[in-house]
């Protein structure tokens, strides 16, 4: 899973490659889910364009999730 560009000003893309997933979440440091997408489950590579708005600079954690599990990638919104 790639995120471009990292960092971002609150729009990117996530690239997913040889991963099932069935959902994509941009969670802050204290957990809360920011942004979350229901994907095509079948797509084994797949683009989404992701935009999070007006959130705060700072860390946030971009998570795949699927059937195999929970994939993470740390994002910094500037």
């Amino acid at each position: 899973m790639q995120i471009m560009p990292n960092p971002n000003h609150g729009t990117f893309a996530v690239q997913l490659t040889n991963l099932k997933v069935t959902e994509l979440r941009v969670v802050d440091q204290r957990g809360r889910i920011i942004i979350s997408k229901k994907l095509n489950e079948t797509a084994l590579t797949q683009r989404i364009e992701m935009n999070v708005g007006s959130v705060a600079k700072g860390m946030y954690m971009v998570q795949a999730i699927g059937k195999e599990g929970m994939y993470s990638v740390k994002m910094v919104i500037q």
